[in-house]
């Protein structure tokens, strides 16, 4: 091993300063290779673990990672933290449970610690506070809000029901960008902070957004105004939409992207139609009885006859006209005949209805007036085929020329410049990728190549240097201490051998040496065939 060290050692000096420059640089550039490699995959990888914070949100989040010895960044002003990626579910876990972060609000944790010498007023105060916070924060969990504010107004309670006044509340959201709320989830959030606040209504909460713009009017949300007509244009424009993608991606798997550009407009009534609609019959029969009534009534006496008799008192006791002056046997007669009534009377009465259907139809809001179609089409569409496709979109949206839909197509030269470019963004893009990730893998490759060129170099040097006349054993040889003074002569006589004469091999300088000293080269081989 220590022959080995010197005889390095020995080749080493013995090298130019241009070799000995080149195989320090290779040596360098390859250690730094190593280094970057090292550096690259032990790097840490941090990534964002929340954004847009809160200052006292930032600031406890910040302790509670520095207490945890877990190395961050700051950004955006110390509203956004990054933290190593191995960590970051359980962060969020653990902040979750912790109510971390609390988007600076004051929720219900205000009543933590809180002296029981508080007054009445203080508490309805605090309870108003957490109220607002605690809903602040729930409209918060909502993808499309950034940040909301909630204000509430509970008016005091009086003795009398009637004379209570209602309570009131007001949101503001601030969006993210690019995204927005429907009409159904505004309407939620309407729900969300009525349902959640004693003796609030939802006529009474008002939505607005950062920009000031009415997103829900309570007040008038039923009656026709600001906020119905808002939902009004936002359904008018989801179905506009809807028939829109529905179409353009029908067109764009038949022709190709950048081949058809389609637009649909759609008229929407949302008048509420209330129709009751009476029928009557009118068939030969008479009608419906609707009522039925009957009256019957019997009389029936037995007993004399008084027709003849004097009317009054006299004539109702028999045989008292007969002691009258002037009565005869047949008026007697007569008052003493037995006679029988009997009477009977029957009453029907019916009453009679015209038959009557009614139907009462309530034609609900949104109904489809008129649509009207845009088609464009490039021209190295042919023009039968354009008479298809705007049959095919006919029937896709289902046109109806008799409610006055109408459609119209144009064909005409697409401009596909942004196209080429975005396609051109995408394929560097794509390139770039490849390109890197092919760097990750050769860069090893490189590094071991770079590697073995520079170790085989360096064992080249050693060994053709390892071959130099000096370093033969001249004891070995015979004539012992003869040969190692002529040798050593020989070699001082040599001259300083310049760089040109440091490239070339053993042959060559075998080839000087016996040019320049042949006595003592002849003496060497003849001792070695004599040997032999």
């Amino acid at each position: 091993m220590e022959q080995n060290a010197r005889r390095f050692a020995g080749a080493w000096q013995e090298l130019s300063a241009v070799r000995k420059g080149m195989l320090a640089g290779t040596g360098f550039a390859l250690v730094a290779i190593l280094y970057l490699l090292y550096s690259w995959s032990a790097s840490t990888s941090f990534i964002t673990l929340y954004s847009q914070l809160d200052p006292s949100d930032s600031g406890q989040i910040v302790d509670q990672l520095r207490g945890r010895g877990i190395d961050f960044e700051l950004e955006q002003g110390g509203s956004t933290v990054r933290v190593p990626e191995s960590v970051i579910d359980e962060l969020r876990v653990d902040f979750a449970a912790q109510g971390l972060p609390e988007g600076g609000h004051v929720g219900f944790e205000i009543f933590e610690g809180n002296a029981f010498t508080a007054t009445d007023f203080v508490q309805r105060l605090n309870f108003q506070r957490g109220l607002q916070g605690e809903l602040a924060r729930t409209i918060e969990t909502f993808p499309a809000v950034d940040g909301a504010r909630v204000h509430i107004v509970l008016p005091e309670r009086t003795l009398f029901r009637e004379d209570d006044e209602p309570a009131t509340a007001s949101v503001v959201l601030q969006m993210r960008p690019g995204r927005g709320l429907d009409s159904g989830e505004v309407s939620g959030i309407a729900h969300l902070v009525a349902g959640a606040v004693a003796g609030l209504e939802k006529q009474s909460v008002t939505i607005l957004n950062s920009n000031g713009a009415i997103l829900f009017d309570g007040a008038t949300a039923n009656q026709g105004g600001i906020g119905f007509t808002t939902n009004q244009q936002q359904l008018q424009r989801e179905y506009e939409q809807a028939l829109t993608h529905d179409v353009q991606q029908m067109l764009d798997r038949a022709l190709g992207l950048g081949k058809a550009v389609v637009t649909v407009s759609a008229s929407l009534n949302f008048d509420q139609i209330e129709q009751e609609t009476s029928t009557f019959d009118s068939g030969a029969n008479d009608g419906v009885p609707l009522s039925t009534s009957t009256v019957t009534e019997r009389y029936t006496t037995n007993g004399g006859s008084t027709s003849s008799a004097v009317p009054g008192a006299v004539a109702n006791v028999p045989g008292a006209n007969a002691d009258l002056p002037g009565a005869d046997a047949g008026t007697a007669a007569a008052t003493d005949t037995a006679a029988t009534t009997d009477y009977e009377r029957t009453e029907s009465t019916s009453n009679f209805e015209v038959g009557r259907t009614v139907t009462r139809t309530v034609t609900a809001p949104g109904n489809v007036e008129r649509l009207s179609v845009s088609l464009l089409l490039d021209d190295v569409i042919p023009e039968d085929q354009a008479l298809a496709i705007e049959q095919s979109v006919a029937a896709a949206i289902g046109l109806d020329a008799g409610r006055g839909d109408t459609s119209v197509v144009t064909r005409l030269t697409f401009d596909q410049t942004a196209l080429v470019a975005a396609e051109a963004i995408f394929d560097s893009q794509g390139s770039t990728d490849a390109m890197v990730s092919y760097v990750r893998l050769g860069l090893p490759v490189v590094a071991l190549l770079i590697a073995f060129f520079f170790f085989r170099m360096l064992m080249g040097s050693i060994s053709r240097r390892s071959y130099r006349v000096s370093d033969y054993d001249p004891n070995a040889l015979p004539g012992g201490d003869a040969m190692a003074a002529l040798q050593g002569a020989a070699l001082r006589a040599l001259p300083e051998p310049s760089p040109e004469e440091m490239k070339s091999d053993l042959e060559r300088q075998v080839s000087k040496l016996a040019e320049n000293h042949p006595d003592t080269v002849a003496e060497v081989v003849q001792s070695w065939l004599r040997e032999d």
